[in-house]
């Protein structure tokens, strides 16, 4: 299971994506891209994030803004289900507004 999550954001998803793609050839690595952020899970977080920088530095793509930490549960879900979790959407009914088919009070004559 994932015990540290390397995110690493970027100026522009461009330089995003040509991070992602270089930090694919790394050994346990399976970077992630959500717009400008690339993110790579891994159980050895430290030693991955060294061969991680030095990969990027080679190819002057320094990341903008560095962050490793503890895996959220969005995080667990993404990795079981291969999606991310999102919250239901559903309309907030209005005391006026007609309810399972029933007639609104102004129609009713």
């Amino acid at each position: 299971m994932i015990r540290e999550l390397v995110e690493m954001e970027f100026p522009e998803s461009e330089r995003a994506e040509r991070a992602r793609i270089l930090l694919s050839r790394l050994d346990e690595a399976h970077p992630e891209r959500e717009g400008s952020t690339v993110r790579i899970s891994s159980e050895d977080g430290s030693r991955l994030l060294m061969e991680a920088l030095r990969l990027l530095d080679a190819e002057d793509l320094a990341p903008a803004k560095l962050d490793v930490r503890e895996p959220s549960l969005d995080d667990v879900f993404l990795a079981l289900t291969g999606h991310r979790a999102e919250a239901a959407e559903t309309e907030p009914q209005t005391d006026d507004a007609p309810q399972d088919g029933a007639r609104s009070k102004r129609g009713a004559a």
